[in-house]
């Protein structure tokens, strides 16, 4: 069976769900439901603005708060409203094994 729901996950911290893009936009293309995730390097206390959807994952979207000079998740959320692709929420994964992030 065809997968219909994907999810692209930066696994290195930093910018790495950046490489991502072009599949995102791709697979977006042929009708899928996909995600972005991202294993963040960023501080994100326990009171970071968004959904969390464990302790260790948070949904970032543009009116998310945090650092204003790290946050490759809200920059990323940030570029695709202003370039015309809605509000897209971006995942940001606490630096733990898979088994926590999984709710």
């Amino acid at each position: 069976m065809p997968a219909r729901s994907i999810l692209i996950a930066g696994a290195g911290g930093g910018f790495d769900v950046f490489s991502g893009l072009p599949l995102y936009f791709a697979l977006k293309d042929q009708g899928k439901d996909v995600h972005l995730a991202n294993l963040t390097f960023s501080n994100l206390p326990p009171d970071t603005s968004g959904r969390h959807l464990t302790p260790e994952c948070v949904e970032v979207r543009p009116d998310s708060e945090g650092s204003k000079h790290y946050f490759p998740e809200k920059r990323l959320t940030c570029w695709l409203r202003d370039h015309g692709h809605g509000d897209v929420p971006v995942y940001a994964l606490h630096r733990v094994e898979p088994k926590p992030i999984a709710p």
